[in-house]
C-alpha cells in the first residue's frame, strides 16, 4: 500500500480513501486488487497493459466488493464511493452497451449508478435503472477517464474527463431501496458482437471525491512497471 500510495502521489492521483485498485496484476480469469482486498472476476476478455479489452457479448468483469456470497463487506458503497477508470471505446456498438455500473443485489441486477455508450457516440447515464442519453459524446480510439460517484446514499454523479455529464439527487436511500449495492460491473456486460472497449487502472475510493480531485485525476499520468 505504502509503495502504491507513494507512486500515486507522484502522479497526482488522490490517495485519501483509496481502498481498491485494479491494474496490471492478473491470474487467469482474476483481476487482482493490488490493495489486496477484493479481486474481480473477468469473463471473455483479453489482457492488455494495465487492464483488459472486452469484446462482444458477456465480455466484462465483476468486482464483488459488497457481496455476502463472496464474504465481502465493503458496506460503504451503499453510502459513499467513487469509482474511477480509464476507458477506450474502439468502435460503435450495434446497441447501447454498459461500460461501468454500481449494481444492486436484486433479481434484475439493477444498475444504481452507471455509464453506457450508444450507437450514436453518446454517453448514457444510468440512475436507479433508468438510462438517459446525454449531449456529450465519446470518440472512437480516444482515452477517456470516467468516474461514478455516490454521496450520502442518494446523490449520484457521473463524470467524463473531469466534466459532469449527469447527476441525480433523488436516488432511493439505503433504507428505502431494499437492496444493497453488491458489485461493480466493468466492460460490455451483455453488449453485442460489435462492442469493443478497453478498461485500465480502476480505482475505488470509500468517499466521494471532490470535483477538483476528479479533474486533477483526469490529468494524472500513471507510470509504473507492468
Amino acid at each position: 500500500w505504502a509503495q502504491l500510495d507513494a507512486l500515486f502521489s507522484k502522479s497526482s492521483v488522490p490517495t485519501a480513501g483509496l481502498v481498491g485498485f485494479l491494474s496490471s496484476a492478473t491470474s487467469d480469469d482474476t483481476w487482482i486488487d493490488e490493495y489486496r482486498c477484493v479481486n474481480a472476476t473477468v469473463t471473455k476478455a483479453a489482457k492488455v497493459a494495465y487492464g483488459f479489452k472486452f469484446t462482444g457479448p458477456s465480455s466484462g468483469a465483476t468486482w464483488p466488493v459488497n457481496s455476502r456470497e463472496d464474504n465481502n463487506h465493503y458496506g460503504f458503497v451503499d453510502y459513499d464511493f467513487t469509482l474511477v477508470a480509464t476507458v477506450t471505446i474502439h468502435q460503435a456498438p450495434n446497441v447501447s452497451t454498459s461500460l461501468l455500473g454500481a449494481v444492486l443485489g436484486d433479481n434484475k441486477s439493477t444498475r444504481f449508478i452507471g455509464l453506457s455508450y450508444s450507437t450514436g457516440s453518446e454517453w448514457e447515464t444510468v440512475f436507479d435503472g433508468t438510462k438517459k442519453a446525454q449531449k456529450s459524446t465519446w470518440k472512437p480510439g480516444r482515452e477517456h477517464r470516467v468516474a461514478l460517484v455516490l454521496q450520502g446514499g442518494n446523490k449520484g454523479s457521473v463524470y467524463v474527463d473531469g466534466v459532469l455529464v449527469g447527476s441525480s439527487a433523488k436516488l432511493p436511500t439505503p433504507d428505502t431501496r431494499g437492496r444493497e449495492i453488491t458489485h461493480f460491473s466493468i466492460g460490455g456486460d451483455k453488449g453485442d458482437t460489435n462492442s469493443s472497449v478497453t478498461v485500465t487502472n480502476v480505482f475505488l475510493y470509500n468517499r466521494p471525491l471532490s470535483v477538483g480531485e476528479i479533474k486533477w485525476s483526469r490529468r494524472a499520468t500513471i507510470k509504473r512497471r507492468r
